[in-house]
This record gives C-alpha cells, sequence and structure tokens, in this order.
C-alpha cells in the first residue's frame, strides 16, 4: 500500500509539472513502481505476481494516471504510454 500511495503521488507531481517534462517524469515513475514490484515478488520466493496480478497492477497504475488527469482536465494519451514504457522496462513479472 505505501508503494502506491508513493506512485500516486509522483504521478501528482509528474502532472502539476511541466507539460513538456510529464512523459519523461511519468517513465521513471513507471520504472520505479515495476521496480518496486519486483522487489516484493523476488522477496517471496515463490513469484506470487502471476498474470491476473500483473493485469492488477498495470489496471492500478494506469488507473490512477487516468483518475488524476481527469481531475485535471488533461488529455493523457502519450503519458501513459511512457509510464505503460517505464513498468515494461523495469518489470521482472
Amino acid at each position: 500500500m505505501a508503494q502506491i500511495r508513493k506512485t500516486r503521488g509522483q504521478i501528482l507531481a509528474a502532472l502539476d509539472g511541466a507539460p513538456g517534462d510529464r512523459a519523461t517524469a511519468l517513465e521513471r515513475v513507471g520504472a520505479e513502481y515495476g521496480e518496486a514490484f519486483n522487489a516484493i515478488d523476488e522477496a517471496t520466493r515463490a513469484g506470487v505476481i502471476m498474470t491476473q496480478e500483473r493485469e492488477e497492477l498495470y489496471d492500478a497504475v494506469v488507473g490512477m494516471l487516468d483518475t488524476a488527469a481527469t481531475e485535471r482536465g488533461l488529455d493523457v494519451t502519450t503519458e501513459r504510454q511512457a509510464l505503460i514504457d517505464g513498468v515494461d522496462a523495469t518489470r521482472d513479472w
């Protein structure tokens, strides 16, 4: 839960930043999110993140971005892909 709160805060900060910097910032957020859940998955030794959990983790991070963007009236099509790319670049699950 702490990681979710942290990620949400980072997403809000990225959206409040300069429009030209949002995609880069969100790609970093996605990478950190992926790494955090890598650590959780590795710590269990059994690999608790399977297909359903993986989909739920993606839904959660994209949902946080979409909700924050809607609240701010922003179109984040490009930024959404950057966030996903960041997760994909680092995740082992």
